[in-house]
């Protein structure tokens, strides 16, 4: 698990699933999601961590 934003502990847990490493490092990365993110911690408290290899 490699943590993004905040802790690694989570109460509650959302998952996004990415074909790979890098479509999801493209995404998070991205000009267009940067706004998205800026409102996200601006309106709620969490934490953020890619886990490679998880199937759920």
């Amino acid at each position: 698990m490699t943590p993004l934003e905040g802790a690694p502990v989570f109460a509650r847990m959302v998952v996004l699933e990415f074909p790979d490493m890098a479509k999801l490092r493209g995404f998070y990365d991205s000009a267009e999601y940067a706004p998205l993110i800026a409102l996200r911690q601006a309106a709620s408290e969490g934490d953020v961590a890619i886990v490679e290899g998880y199937r759920g």
